[in-house]
């Protein structure tokens, strides 16, 4: 289905036993209309050929006179039996052609179906099915679970209040074909959906009309004529199924008066089909062993169904608070009954119109997913579109100002000073190996978790300060998807360094620029400084500049680097003076870091590659806050 060009959503539930399709708007209120076939808003699912009339459907399929061929309760599982796949696709296509005929659609690329299936219906079943549909000739379609879309019905037309939508959700779907189970616990939770791909209330239907067929007066010629024309079968099964939500519609009335809830389908050849279900039939019907149900009667098989969900949901700890009974069978009052007994502490919940809720639910699934698609893509597009970099790159000076402290005081506090002090117990014995040991904890300390949480801790305040521009860029959005407060609320939290600093290198190079100005200012500037103090210093600046004179600065600063300073270590570098050149050198690190940071192509791509791994990680920040908002878009 390609969102952009989609502007209106069918919710089309694909009964066994009915169907019903709704039809709401993307731009406009989102309130699901309901579609009508022959002027109904729920129509039987039969399919019927006609010599001059083509494909019918609907009660005009059952109605109309010479037919050649009559299908009802049709729908199942995907399989590769030629006719079933040729009844699926010429019934979509015949009630699309319905739809268009009449204007209740625009048809081509500009609407988009979602169409219902069984929650016990697994993934590759989902999929072959989604593929047969397309194969109607609509591109634009998505097979989703019929219970979980009369959860997004039930949820977006108030049945629950928002604090009752946090809690425990079971929706129980009694169709005609299955019996199907969504368990929702809290919004943010992805439902878990599951289904009795047997436990449909048509086995109830079957059940009427094999009574009838061998109680019949004339049963063997009633059961000649069905053999020799199947659509009298057809018509037949659907006047016990219209009789039983006769007597289901008002039970009480027909319990009282004691009078049964009749039908009747003329067969032809002087034969009747006569329906009379009486309160006694009804109840040794739903008493009688079922063989598709393992030889267990409907309620008992329903009972063990919910009993079989109950402990399900109970491996996931998740206790029902709340029932939502839906699907044209919920009206059966004995189903209620049941499920109050397996669920005695949850609440049950009913839909007004339980038949229209699947169609409904479908409608608001599909157009919720393409608003999200959209929202979710213009979050991309807007992180794409260079204006967040740019935020960054311009509070870049920012950054600096905020890094240089917090490094500078922990790099001499878990590197500087313990490497001086590693050197004035002799530890270390060279001016060289103090050189290594000083970046060894510094890369010691950024690892650890006091050294993350510190640079974690300044990116949190340097982002928290451009909060405010980074969430204006999203306000247009939150407009346009009618979405509560301004913009997107970034948690800068979500934005952290890595723990490996050389990943960009950025920290690293902070590293050593730190180490080579605290080092020059101890060695003052020659790398000599160390022993350049006292009488013993100043005949060794003399033969310091007579041989940095004769063979150079660098050569001497290196070897002096090698010399191994026996005494005095304490009086020549003490804790005052660590302090003291720490804190006069301070500025001078800022203006390397500076400087470095304006600097040459390797320094500014090893800044481009931080920036990069910062904008990364705005970007997940922003698709959080995204996800976040998205039960509201509406």
């Amino acid at each position: 289905m390609n969102p952009e060009s989609i502007c209106e959503i069918v919710g089309f539930d694909f009964g066994h036993g009915e169907t019903a399709a709704a039809l709401v708007s993307l731009d406009g209120i989102p309130h699901p209309e309901m579609l009508e076939v022959n002027s109904r808003r729920n129509w039987v699912t039969a399919i019927a050929r006609h010599p001059s009339r083509g494909v019918l459907v609907g009660a005009e399929a059952i109605g109309m006179p010479g037919v050649t061929e009559l299908d009802l309760a049709f729908k199942g599982i995907p399989s590769d039996d030629p006719h079933y796949r040729k009844q699926i696709r010429e019934y979509m296509r015949a009630c699309h052609e319905k739809f268009l005929d009449a204007h209740h659609i625009r048809g081509e690329a500009e609407t988009g179906y979602i169409v219902g299936c069984p929650s016990g219906w697994n993934e590759r079943e989902r999929a072959d099915y989604e593929a047969l549909l397309k194969e109607s000739g609509i591109e634009s379609l998505k097979v989703v679970s019929e219970s979980r879309a009369a959860f997004m019905h039930a949820k977006e037309s108030g049945k629950f209040t928002s604090e009752e939508l946090f809690k425990s959700i079971l929706v129980i779907d009694v169709g005609s074909s299955t019996t199907d189970y969504t368990a929702v616990s809290g919004l943010t939770q992805i439902p878990v959906d599951f289904g009795h791909n047997c436990l449909g209330a048509g086995l109830i239907d079957d059940a009427i009309f094999s009574h009838v067929t061998e109680h019949h007066q004339e049963s063997a010629a009633l059961k000649a004529a069905f053999e020799k024309n199947n659509t009298h079968v057809a018509r037949c099964r659907f006047c016990c199924r219209t009789t039983k939500e006769k007597f289901f519609s008002n039970e009480e009335m027909y319990r009282e008066n004691g009078m049964p809830a009749k039908g009747y389908e003329d067969v032809g050849l002087d034969l009747d089909f006569p329906v009379k279900i009486s309160p006694e039939l009804m109840d040794r019907i739903l008493k009688s062993p079922l063989e598709k149900l393992g030889n267990k009667s409907w309620p008992d098989a329903f009972r063990q169904s919910l009993k079989d969900t109950r402990k399900l949901l109970k491996e996931q700890d998740t206790t029902p608070e709340f029932i939502l009974m839906t699907g044209g069978a919920s009206r059966m009052r004995f189903l209620q009954g049941i499920v109050e007994e397996v669920f005695p502490d949850a609440t049950l919940r009913n839909d007004s119109e339980p038949q229209f809720m699947v169609a409904r639910g479908l409608a608001r699934v599909g157009r919720w997913d393409n608003l999200v698609t959209r929202f979710m893509g213009e979050v991309d597009r807007l992180s794409e579109s260079g204006r967040i970099r740019e935020i960054l790159e311009a509070n870049v000076t920012r950054l600096i100002d905020l890094l240089v402290d917090p490094i500078n005081e922990g790099l001499f506090r878990h590197a500087i000073r313990p490497a001086l002090e590693e050197w004035q117990k002799y530890q270390l014995k060279k001016l060289s190996q103090l050189e290594t040991r000083i970046p060894e904890l510094a890369e010691e300390w950024l690892l650890s978790e006091n050294g993350v949480l510190t640079i974690a801790d300044v990116c949190a305040r340097w982002l928290e300060g451009i909060r405010d521009q980074l969430e204006r860029e999203t306000i247009p959005l939150t407009r346009k998807y009618h979405l509560p407060g301004g913009g997107l609320k970034i948690d800068v939290s979500f934005v952290y360094i890595p723990r490996d600093p050389g990943r960009y290198n950025f920290l690293t190079l902070v590293v050593g620029i730190l180490v080579s100005v605290l080092l020059g200012s101890i060695a003052g500037g020659t790398g000599v400084a160390l022993i350049h103090t006292g009488p013993i210093g100043v005949i060794a600046g003399i033969v310091v500049g007579l041989v940095g004179t004769m063979l150079g600065m660098d050569y001497v600063r290196e070897r002096l680097k090698e010399v191994n300073v026996p005494i005095g270590r304490g009086i020549l570098l003490s804790d005052s003076r660590i302090e003291k050149i720490y804190r006069e050198k301070h500025e001078v690190f800022e203006d390397r870091l500076r400087e470095w940071m304006e600097g040459g192509e390797e320094s500014q791509s090893t800044f481009n590659n931080f920036v990069d791994e910062v904008h990364d990680r705005v970007h997940d920040a922003l698709i959080e806050a995204a996800r976040k908002v998205l039960i509201d878009i509406r």
